[in-house]
């Protein structure tokens, strides 16, 4: 049986029709009861390929009755968030398949292009400047425009801020010209900018966000949202200071400085939220993270959630994605009992409590704890909520029963990462060896980890809590860098040999590696700015989802592409809903 699905990994790249027809007649004879116990015993990867090739096994293998099985077996979430997104008519046994296919694309590195490109201004012969947005609400139409603003890098602060559904966002003058925002989007090549209406001289204060279809920038009692596919301006006024805003499509959760809370839809009215209805936590004064000297995660600040100083509790929020007027809040104790509880809240009405069993932030040998923050750590309904370094215990001051040690035998230090998952109601926990953790960026996905160096990006996998073999084709690390193409300046996969070294990782530790580096010939000959961070902070970071991968480091970055090409050209207006992308 494994020896035939095997021989449709090798015949779906080759599609070849005689083998194809021997494969069918052999399982489509087979009964209903027969395909699934093959499937017992098969791997995301095998089904992929099976039903690239068979038509009749497609049939079969991503049935109503077979596809919810098997999702809830490998990738839990996944059926619920398939069927709240599915519309009439549609297939959603092939929803699944493409699901497939994307999460082991995206597990494996297996990118299909790739960018290296800067954050800059003025010639730019990559992204075309939208004139959609009105210059009444905001839009940019042409940089003379703006007053006050460098071209020459040296005399800026270039900052990445966020990345959402394949568009990043970015602050050209950070610190000058802090109301001036730009989102680029790789699907369409297309790009806006936006500068905050009535935005006066002052240069602190905004509190910003993204979704898939919201650019959100606030500054006191003043919310402004500008909708990324109508390319239109709404704002609301809030009754308090602003310290934090969370997003998902067209609606947005607001927290004021007071830790009072309000609902807002695009296009709607302001609701308010009654938190002393629900108990989720004490109202008092809040700031953003509650952490000082903090080095975990120091390039997602839009992220962190907020701490209630009076009750030492960290609180956080979260809007789920497909249900109108339904949220979660988070709070974390910060007493020393490191209790994680998460609150599920539908339309005013509090519908379930979710408490955390295994309380991996209370023990002693914590090192450093994290905020609580908003970030997604897979495209099914998981989020991070927090992480901490946990370093192994020492036998004569620690209660080695009340500590979480690995059984592994490595002697590293720990990153622990604390999952819930919005449709199973579950919490995960993912353990992960790290080196140098404190100078890098990471990020969770899948339940791999992505740590950044100068010029690769790691990919750890989760630590079991035992040794096992890691068993590889040539024995080596899946380690990939990009080659020119034929189309300039999209660029192409090509495997290189592994460098164990550089990777610094026990080999079975390590999922595989890109190399960020420029292919030769193409590093422009700019300069970058001289703006050094304080001690302890990286100006690395890596962020992304199942369709896009983004590497930054200062004002370059490289993106890969998981799911469809790159457009050789900007994207003519109507033709980007008809794009390739929305196939996903």
């Amino acid at each position: 049986m494994r020896s035939i699905i095997e021989r449709f990994h090798r015949s779906s790249d080759r599609r070849s029709p005689n083998v194809r027809v021997t494969k069918t007649d052999i399982f489509s004879r087979l009964p209903f009861e027969l395909h699934v116990l093959v499937l017992g015993h098969l791997e995301p990867i095998d089904v992929v390929a099976a039903t690239s090739a068979s038509r009749v096994l497609r049939l079969i293998w991503i049935s109503d009755e077979m596809w919810p099985a098997l999702a809830d077996r490998w990738y839990p979430g996944l059926s619920d968030c398939i069927r709240s997104t599915a519309t009439d008519g549609q297939n959603m046994g092939e929803t699944f398949r493409q699901a497939l296919h994307r999460i082991i694309r995206r597990t494996d590195g297996k990118f299909v292009s790739a960018l290296h490109l800067k954050m800059r201004l003025g010639s730019n012969d990559f992204f075309q400047l939208s004139q959609d947005v009105p210059v009444s609400e905001g839009g940019v139409h042409s940089y003379d425009s703006i007053e006050g603003l460098e071209f020459h890098p040296k005399q800026s602060v270039i900052r990445f801020m966020m990345y959402n559904n394949g568009r990043i966002a970015w602050w050209p003058e950070a610190y000058n010209l802090a109301f001036f925002a730009v989102v680029d989007d790789f699907r369409t090549r297309k790009r806006r900018a936006y500068m905050f209406p009535n935005h006066g001289v002052e240069e602190r204060g905004y509190k910003t966000a993204m979704s898939d279809k919201l650019l959100i920038m606030s500054r006191r009692t003043t919310l402004h949202a500008w909708h990324l596919e109508l390319d239109h301006l709404q704002s609301v006024e809030v009754p308090g200071l602003i310290e934090r805003c969370v997003t998902e499509g067209e609606t947005a959760l607001i927290v004021l400085k007071n830790s009072e809370a309000f609902l807002w839809e695009f296009g709607r009215e302001l609701q308010h939220i009654d938190i002393d209805k629900f108990s989720c936590y004490t109202k008092s004064p809040v700031s953003m993270g509650g952490m000082d000297n903090l080095t975990l995660s120091q390039w997602a600040r839009s992220r962190h959630g907020l701490y209630l100083r009076q009750s030492q509790t960290l609180v956080d929020f979260i809007v789920h994605p497909r249900i109108n007027q339904a949220y979660f809040v988070i709070t974390l104790t910060h007493d020393g009992q490191g209790q994680l509880t998460v609150y599920e809240i539908h339309a005013g009405e509090l519908i379930g409590t979710y408490i955390a069993e295994d309380r991996a932030f209370s023990g002693s040998n914590i090192s450093e704890q994290g905020p609580l923050r908003w970030e997604k750590a897979n495209s099914y309904g998981g989020y991070l909520l927090t992480q901490a370094i946990m370093g192994r215990p020492d036998p004569d001051e620690a209660d080695l029963a009340s500590c979480t040690v690995c059984q592994c035998g490595r002697s590293r230090d720990e990153l622990v990462s604390m999952c819930f998952n919005i449709y199973t109601k579950s919490f995960t926990t993912f353990f992960h060896h790290l080196t140098e953790y404190c100078s890098m960026g990471c990020m969770l996905w899948n339940g791999q980890l992505a740590v950044c160096g100068e010029e690769t990006v790691t990919w750890l996998t989760p630590c079991i809590g035992k040794q096992r073999p890691r068993i590889r084709p040539g024995g080596d690390i899946p380690s990939f860098t990009t080659t020119s193409g034929n189309t300039s300046p999209i660029l192409r996969r090509r495997q290189i040999p592994s460098n164990y070294q550089v990777l610094n990782y026990e080999v079975d530790a390590v999922d595989y590696v890109l190399d960020t580096s420029q292919p030769i010939g193409s590093t422009a000959d700019e300069p970058e700015s001289r703006w050094i961070p304080p001690h302890g902070w990286t100006l690395h970071q890596v962020v992304g989802d199942d369709n896009f991968l983004v590497f930054v480091d200062k004002q370059r970055y490289a993106v890969w592409s998981f799911w469809g090409e790159i457009p050789a050209k900007p994207l003519a207006a109507g033709n980007e809903r008809r794009s390739r992308w929305q196939k996903n």
